[in-house]
């Protein structure tokens, strides 16, 4: 018991070690911050109670893989101290615990202390590089996005590389307020929320394109915005105010983040009392059309009627945008 929870306590000696590493690398402290917030909750949730009765041979099961966490993590610490490499060193640190904590903890804790250190993995700042290409692509189509915008709401701009240039205004974008660190925050928060609501992996996958869009949407009007108010109304300093409004980008794009788990969360839950109600031979949508005082045949004509609207919104804000991209408008522009 003791040997497994000392293993289990490798990780924290790490990053007390290494904490001003951390602390001082791009975007650590948010990563730090949110791996160790994701790291309690997903040990300490509620365990299903299907759980609670396991199987006789999950035992022997266990053992294995304890067995193979611990030998996988002690080759990749070996690894990475005789080759310099920390992500090797990082993930070896984190199989030695996973194999400690299973050894002392009761199984039914099991999935969720993998889950936990997998979100506490992309704390290092090495595996963290790994999205550094979606961010510089993503900052490139921010530049882009918004030059575009600007010229289709009748302001004059055109891109030079990571610039906009509006008339004697200067708009730079640099990487460090370009509004594209949102990228680290969002996968890290979609990465742990999706598992702290037992989502499957290909709904967190995409979920974390589904926030990166929308982080790249907010950026663009971010930009935009910054532009119109530099332009049109004078009075403001263009690289005080685009480095300002980023925290503003930042929270729009956490609240977002969250609105979506919650979205998804609650058509899981629709789409799992619908397959319960077929299971026991009963309408399923007998409980919605019950809260309604409209009879069924109105509530299908609304609901169509809701969609028809939105398809009929989404068509004339379409041709309005592809008429004011047309080509002897943008060069007016």
């Amino acid at each position: 018991w003791l040997v497994g929870m000392a293993a289990g306590a490798l990780p924290l000696l790490w990053i007390i070690l290494n904490f001003r590493m951390l602390w001082d690398s791009e975007d650590g402290v948010i990563r730090l911050i949110l791996g160790l917030v994701f790291l309690a909750l997903l040990i300490l949730r509620r365990k299903p109670d299907a759980q609670n009765s396991l199987p006789e041979d999950q035992g022997r099961r266990a053992i294995t893989k304890t067995m193979f966490a611990a030998a996988g993590g002690s080759a990749l610490v070996l690894t990475g101290i005789l080759l310099y490499a920390q992500t090797f060193t990082w993930a070896g640190i984190l199989l030695i615990a996973y194999a400690g904590l299973r050894h002392v903890v009761p199984l039914v804790f099991a999935p969720d202390i993998g889950k936990a250190l997998f979100v506490l993995f992309w704390i290092n700042p090495l595996p963290y590089q790994v999205l550094n290409p979606f961010r510089f692509g993503l900052q490139g189509l921010s530049v882009e996005g918004a030059g575009w915008l600007s010229q289709v709401v009748n302001v004059r701009v055109w891109v030079d590389g990571f610039v906009l240039r509006a008339g004697g205004v200067t708009f730079e974008v640099p990487e460090a307020c370009s509004g594209m660190r949102a990228v680290t925050t969002v996968f890290m928060l979609c990465l742990g929320l999706g598992l702290l609501k037992r989502m499957r992996w290909p709904m967190i996958t995409g979920l974390v394109l589904a926030a990166w869009c929308q982080a790249l949407i907010l950026n663009v009007l971010r930009i935009v915005l910054n532009v119109i108010l530099v332009t049109r109304f004078g009075g403001f300093n263009a690289a005080e105010i685009y480095h300002t409004s980023l925290g503003l980008l930042l929270l729009f794009a956490v609240i977002a983040v969250c609105l979506d788990v919650a979205v998804l969360d609650a058509w899981r839950r629709r789409r799992r009392a619908q397959q319960d109600a077929h299971a026991a031979h009963e309408n399923p949508d007998a409980s919605k059309r019950a809260i309604s005082y409209l009879p069924a045949e109105w509530q299908f004509d609304k609901h169509r009627f809701g969609w028809l609207m939105l398809i009929l919104a989404a068509i004339l804000t379409i041709g309005a945008t592809m008429y004011r991209s047309r080509p002897f408008h943008r060069a007016e522009m």
